[in-house]
Parts: C-alpha cells; sequence; structure tokens
C-alpha cells in the first residue's frame, strides 16, 4: 500500500485515493499468495467485479465518439510496397544496420548482418530473428515513413502494428 499512498501523496490526490478507506476511490486485485500471484477477487472504484473465478460484472456496449476514430490520418497513397526496403541491385546480398532490441531496457543496441536482396528488395530474415520496422507519420502532416530493421522481438511470420508509441504515438509497425 505504501507504493500507491506515496503517489498519491506525492500528485497530492492522497484524499481521494492511495489507501484502503471509505470514501476513497479503490481498485483492488488480491491474490491467493505472493509467488503464483493467483488472482482471487478484483475490486474497481469500490465495487467487486471479479470472485474466485467467476466474472461478476457484465460489459455494457461502449459507444465510441466519431472524432476518436479519426485521429489518425494516414497518407492517401500508403501502399504495402511503400514499406518495402529499397536495393540498388535486383538480386544478391546486402549487409545492413539492424536495430537490436535490449530485452526490458528503453535503449537498443546497433548490430550488422547480411539479408538477401529479391527484386530490388532488402528481405526481412525469421531465421535470424531480423523483421522489418517502419515508422509512419500518422497526424497529416508529412506523410513521411522511416524504414529499418529490427532484431529481438521472436516473430517468425506475420506481422504487428501500433499508434501506441511513447513519444510520438505514430503508427509502427514490425514484421516479415
Amino acid at each position: 500500500m505504501a507504493a500507491t499512498y506515496n503517489i498519491a501523496r506525492h500528485f497530492r490526490l492522497d484524499h481521494l485515493l492511495g489507501s484502503i478507506a471509505p470514501g476513497r476511490y479503490a481498485d483492488i486485485v488480491l491474490v491467493k499468495d505472493l509467488k503464483s500471484l493467483q488472482v482471487k477477487s478484483v475490486f474497481f472504484g469500490g465495487k467487486l467485479y471479479y470472485n474466485n473465478g467467476t466474472l461478476i460484472w457484465k460489459p455494457g456496449r461502449v459507444e465510441i465518439p466519431t472524432y476518436y476514430l479519426k485521429t489518425i490520418k494516414l497518407p492517401s497513397m500508403l501502399r504495402p510496397e511503400n514499406l518495402e526496403l529499397e536495393a540498388s541491385c535486383s538480386e544478391g546480398w546486402a549487409k545492413v544496420r539492424v536495430i537490436k532490441i535490449v530485452p526490458g531496457q528503453i535503449v537498443n543496441n546497433e548490430i550488422k548482418t547480411t539479408l538477401q536482396i529479391k527484386n530490388n528488395t532488402i528481405l526481412s530474415d525469421p531465421i535470424k530473428d531480423v523483421a522489418k520496422i517502419a515508422v509512419i507519420e500518422r497526424y497529416g502532416k508529412d506523410g513521411s515513413i522511416g524504414k529499418a530493421f529490427v532484431k529481438g522481438f521472436g516473430l517468425k511470420h506475420g506481422s504487428i502494428a501500433s499508434s501506441v508509441a511513447h513519444d510520438h504515438h505514430n503508427i509502427v509497425i514490425i514484421g516479415h
């Protein structure tokens, strides 16, 4: 409880939250023990939502305001081929710089590797755990796309994308 109370005090919200007491907001997860962290009960806003394997709360329909659906303004000419990393030759091999993820850290390292070129495109390599990464400007300002290679995601096929990216919230796509 010291962790929540100290934060509430720091932000001068301790009159509303940060401790378990009458009149305070309470989001609480009770676990059976600290080793397994198996959830026993969940309280949200002071109300019981989950207890001993049973979801007590019934989710209702959520209305999403229209303006929420218009926050991503991708370039109209965006096509899958815009995400390719082009090579100066049609076939062969390219030595490339790769962003190497450092697990659990915000910093990354650089490594170099050799990747295959086909049809003027440098290919990702799932066997080496080297995927493509692209960052697409999503605010409708200039439509720029940053492209590179990244190692450390463990993707064997397919891709993932997100607009949740600390500092900029542009669209980040990683995949093969």
